[in-house]
């Protein structure tokens, strides 16, 4: 196609029209990818985000209950052992809640190593 038979008016409007529908294409485009991108944020803000809240919660757990183990070795009186020993049981416990609703909010074979690991390195009680 030969465009030097068309008037400059024409061949202007020509280029200015193409550059209008590659821009708007463009613009369709990057509309379709922000829906994209918000749907998987939203899919992450549902399902990820108060998994790892409750992975940082059990990981908080299992820290003080370290740190309860370590004061049974400073600790001279029975009584503050005793209270200890049962701080250690509840935190194992609340631990073992949180790993439970981790587990059932979980699709099926989505990470159960991690859920074995997690349960072998929660503290025992003595």
């Amino acid at each position: 196609m030969n465009l030097n038979r068309y008037k400059i008016s024409t061949r202007l409007a020509l280029g200015f029209g193409a550059m209008a529908l590659l821009v708007l294409l463009l613009g369709l485009l990057a509309l379709r990818q922000l829906q994209a991108v918000q749907d998987r944020f939203a899919g992450l803000q549902q399902q990820s985000y108060p998994r790892v809240v409750t992975v940082y919660r059990v990981k908080a757990l299992v820290l003080d209950s370290a740190s309860t183990l370590r004061n049974l070795f400073v600790i001279v009186s029975e009584p503050e052992i005793r209270r200890q020993l049962q701080r250690v049981d509840q935190l194992t416990q609340q631990s073992a809640q949180l790993l439970q609703q981790l587990q059932q909010t979980t699709a099926p074979g989505e990470a159960p190593t991690w859920f074995e690991a997690a349960r072998q390195a929660q503290p025992r009680p003595a």
